[in-house]
């Protein structure tokens, strides 16, 4: 959210064509990829094991329907005052809301706050919080397998 936020800002104040390359090709395409599907289906596939299927469904009509306030407020802001005020405005919200929200709001795991996901079978002992280690496999392992080679291709198409 920080690098979606501040190269949203930055797009105010490039003046060359690499640092406008930089600030939306580099920071905001990281930014929304590191804020979009992936994330957030593991974060259902976490805390949900119940209605896992409708609970990513909603997340997914949230999005659209974030889009559909999100766009024609931007449009009212660029054409009321121009399309710096409307990045600056976004930028700030992004940074100045929706970051600390996430940081307070959102956890990976619920056994990361004492909880078992949604449907676990409640006589199961709750685990403590999970470690970055014992989460699963190693990135230079994750890479390597089918399975990502397969989630990256998506991804570009």
């Amino acid at each position: 959210m920080a690098l979606l936020g501040l190269g949203v800002w930055l797009l105010t104040v490039s003046t060359t064509v690499w640092q406008f390359g930089l600030a939306y090709g580099v920071l905001v395409g990281v930014g929304m990829a590191a804020t979009q599907q992936v994330v957030t289906a593991a974060l259902v596939a976490n805390w949900f094991e119940r209605h896992r299927g409708f609970a990513q469904s909603l997340l997914a009509t949230a999005g659209a329907l974030g889009w559909m306030v999100v766009v024609p407020a931007n449009m009212v802001i660029e054409r009321t005052y121009n399309w710096m005020t409307m990045y600056r405005i976004m930028g700030t919200v992004l940074l100045g809301v929706v970051m600390p929200a996430v940081l307070i709001f959102i956890r990976n795991r619920p056994e990361d706050v004492g909880m078992q996901p949604y449907g676990a079978d409640e006589s199961t002992p709750v685990p403590g919080p999970t470690t970055p280690a014992s989460a699963g496999i190693p990135l230079s392992q994750a890479v390597r397998t089918m399975q990502m080679g397969k989630l990256i291709y998506l991804g570009f198409t």
